[in-house]
């Protein structure tokens, strides 16, 4: 009787949860890399494939309509005290470093109306750039460098729509926040700030697909909105105009009028807008696959103060990108990547000289980087694979602060150009 009951409880436990998944993979390897000179070897993760452990859920609800749930943790096999993912400041991706740093959300599916979700969501941004080249987001596929790295945004809701012959169609959207950044002596309502955190960004996303059969092909536009942090100005007021009643100006302290404050007078959510157009296409063992992406902001540097010791005004972004890369199947195990990408800053682009440490130099602006890119995987077992990667970067339009070996730490006309080559061996293992 005993064991039947506790038989009982295991099969009622296993029922309970036959709805939720556990998947994932770590990858992990030697990398060798000479940044402009400096030289450095490392055992690192995610140089092919990023590590994640990912719990997944779904509850039938009736009628063609469910509840889901995804948990994703991204982990990296190297470095296990964590490691940072960016920060709301950021104007290309709000994600912060925290255990469950992954593409994650709670949300409801119908077959015949689309999803909702709520969470941290991956953008079509990032799906745009895995199916515009093989290479992931790892070594080989210029993320981070001419792809920009929108890889998910915090807080935020996104609506799919059924896929209809093909087509499907998605949007996401993040609140903005500029109430925050609260001065402690605003002038306002007499009490000190209540919401001190950095302004959290607006993000608005819409996306069109088409998939079917050997064609697969996407178009995402992306606009993120920035607000900055009161106070970073150090006591200096800005240069641009208080809204707040002549009366109040006395009580206002300067923190308070700079952007994200409350008596702020100055440009704020200035739009970082992202277009991206990819797709690939397979014919036999063979895909090929084109990659394009332009990357606009206006820059606030007529609206900020440039006094010393207050917020350097914003530099302005014009730039554009292209990519096309080959993927072969030589056989069931083993398969080759090449891939190529340039992106060029546009003559257009301002830059602010007040702050030289925290904009990319001066002297690249109208010219470009190019990525050159080889991988090979080869498969042990159907969850194993060994891999190699090698990419060359040529940074002439000088988007790495990287500085060659012996070169000052400014960024002045003349330095920081130089190449950059990152090669890699490891093991990437799924579950």
């Amino acid at each position: 009787m005993k064991k039947t009951l506790v038989a009982l409880a295991a099969l009622a436990s296993v029922s309970a949860f036959a709805q939720v998944t556990i998947s994932g993979g770590f990858d992990a390897g030697l990398r060798m890399s000479d940044l402009k000179g400096a030289k450095v070897n490392q055992v690192v993760g995610n140089n092919s494939y990023t590590s994640n452990i990912t719990f997944a859920g779904t509850e039938d609800l009736g009628g063609g309509s469910s509840a889901n749930f995804r948990y994703e943790i991204d982990p990296v096999a190297t470095l296990t005290a964590g490691a940072p993912n960016g920060t709301p400041a950021s104007a290309d991706n709000s994600n912060v470093s925290n255990v469950g740093n992954g593409y994650s959300f709670v949300g409801l599916k119908s077959a015949s109306a689309g999803e909702i979700q709520f969470g941290s969501i991956n953008t079509a941004t990032l799906a745009a750039n895995g199916i515009g080249q093989p290479f992931g987001t790892a070594i080989g596929s210029g993320y981070k460098v001419a792809a920009i790295a929108a890889t998910r945004y915090q807080q935020t809701l996104a609506y799919f729509s059924p896929n209809m012959n093909g087509f499907s169609g998605r949007y996401t959207y993040g609140f903005k926040d500029d109430k925050q950044n609260n001065g402690a002596a605003s002038g306002l309502s007499g009490t000190t700030g209540s919401m001190p955190l950095n302004g959290r960004d607006e993000i608005a996303e819409f996306s069109l697909a088409y998939s079917q059969g050997p064609v697969n092909l996407i178009y995402a536009n992306l606009t993120t909105k920035s607000y900055a942090t009161a106070g970073s100005n150090g006591t200096t007021a800005p240069t641009c105009a208080t809204v707040q009643p002549a009366a109040l100006a006395s009580t206002i302290a300067a923190s308070a009028m700079i952007d994200g404050g409350l008596g702020n007078g100055c440009t704020d959510g200035v739009a970082y807008k992202v277009v991206t157009m990819a797709g690939n296409y397979t014919v036999g063992n063979l895909t090929g696959y084109l990659w394009n992406q332009t990357q606009r902001a206006d820059g606030q540097t007529g609206a900020n103060s440039t006094t010393a010791g207050a917020q350097a005004g914003l530099a302005t972004v014009n730039r554009k990108a292209t990519g096309l890369a080959l993927k072969y199947q030589v056989d069931s195990n083993l398969s080759v990547q090449f891939g190529a990408r340039t992106i060029t800053r546009n003559a257009g682009e301002s830059y602010s000289t007040t702050n030289t440490g925290g904009n990319v130099s001066s002297a690249g602006i109208g010219k470009s980087t190019t990525i050159s890119a080889i991988g090979a995987d080869y498969l042990l077992s159907k969850r194993t694979a060994v891999y190699l990667r090698h990419e060359a970067i040529k940074d002439d339009a000088i988007l790495s602060n990287t500085q060659g070996a012996g070169v000052g730490s400014g960024y002045t006309t003349g330095t920081g150009t130089g190449k950059i080559t990152n090669s890699a061996i490891g093991v990437r293992h799924t579950f």
